[in-house]
C-alpha cells in the first residue's frame, strides 16, 4: 500500500467522525414552510429611455460626448501618423506639440455642445407638444 492510499483512508475515517448526525440537520416542517408574502412589491416607475442619466448628463448627450472623446483620439493618431509621413508639412507640427488627450477632450466638448443644444430643443419641442395637449 503506497502513502497516498494510506492518506486517503486516513482522510475517510477522519470525514466520517466529523459529519453532523442526521438528527441534527432534519429540519421541522416549520422550520422550512415558506412565509405567504404580505404585500405585492411596489412596481418601480419606469423611466423614458431619453430621461436616463448617465454622470449626470441625459444619456443621448453622453453618448455624443463619448463618441466625440473616442474621435479626438482617432483624429490625434491620424495627424500623427500623416505628421510621420510627411514630416516638412503642418501635422509635423501639430503632432509634435499637441497631446492626444488635449484632443480627446476638444472634440468631446464639441460633440458635448452639439447634443446639449438637441436635447434642449428635444425638451422644448415635448413641453409645447404638452401645453398644447393641454389646450
Amino acid at each position: 500500500m503506497s502513502e497516498n492510499d494510506k492518506f486517503t483512508e486516513e482522510n475517510a475515517e477522519n470525514t466520517e467522525q466529523t459529519l453532523p448526525a442526521e438528527s441534527e440537520t432534519a429540519l421541522t416542517e416549520s422550520e422550512t414552510a415558506v412565509a405567504p408574502a404580505e404585500e405585492a412589491p411596489e412596481k418601480e416607475e419606469e423611466i423614458a429611455p431619453e430621461d436616463v442619466k448617465i454622470f449626470g448628463m441625459p444619456r443621448h448627450v453622453f453618448h455624443w460626448t463619448a463618441l466625440g472623446a473616442a474621435g479626438g483620439y482617432i483624429l490625434a493618431g491620424i495627424i500623427g501618423v500623416v505628421g510621420e509621413q510627411l514630416p516638412a508639412s503642418i501635422f509635423a507640427t501639430i503632432a509634435a506639440k499637441s497631446n492626444a488627450t488635449v484632443w480627446a477632450v476638444v472634440v468631446g466638448a464639441v460633440g458635448y455642445f452639439f447634443s446639449s443644444r438637441a436635447e434642449k430643443k428635444r425638451k422644448a419641442a415635448e413641453e409645447a407638444a404638452k401645453s398644447e395637449a393641454e389646450q
